[in-house]
């Protein structure tokens, strides 16, 4: 996202001292933030389970007598946990990435209520001095 005097923004949690504190952006950036704490959690169990698994493959190379049965199970169980925070993981990936978005799409609407300006036209005025209608918000759509 881009400022109007150029600045580029890459998080979302950058506007937060710009709208107010229980506006949809600071709402869309919180969660967007737990969605992250919790791809990155699903990311180590993923990566947990196939260095385990991995580990377990590698000490059983040499075995001449083949693998005992618990080292088989817990391959298997490691690479199954592996797939699942894998999954786990690329899903919350695209819940931070949807919150992310809805962030910034609902922070023009917020910096405008906070600052109490409203459309004119092509203008933004004041509310109070005569604008026809509030910057719409991320859950009304925009007036045409």
């Amino acid at each position: 996202m881009f400022l109007a005097d150029g600045t580029h923004v890459f998080h979302e949690s950058d506007l937060l001292p710009l709208v107010a504190d229980d506006s949809a952006t600071a709402r869309h950036s919180a969660a967007a933030d737990r969605a992250k704490s919790t791809t990155t959690k699903w990311g180590l169990v993923a990566a947990a389970g196939f260095v385990t698994a991995f580990g377990l493959f590698a000490s059983s190379v040499d075995d001449q007598d083949g693998s005992p049965g618990w080292k088989k199970g817990l391959m298997l169980t490691g690479a199954i946990v592996g797939v699942i925070g894998g999954v786990m993981a690329w899903k919350s990936q695209y819940t931070m990435w949807d919150e992310t978005n809805a962030a910034f799409h609902s922070y023009n609407a917020d910096l405008g209520t906070r600052l109490n300006v409203c459309a004119d036209g092509l203008n933004v005025v004041p509310c109070e001095g005569g604008g026809t209608s509030r910057v719409p918000t991320d859950d009304e759509p925009p007036r045409r």
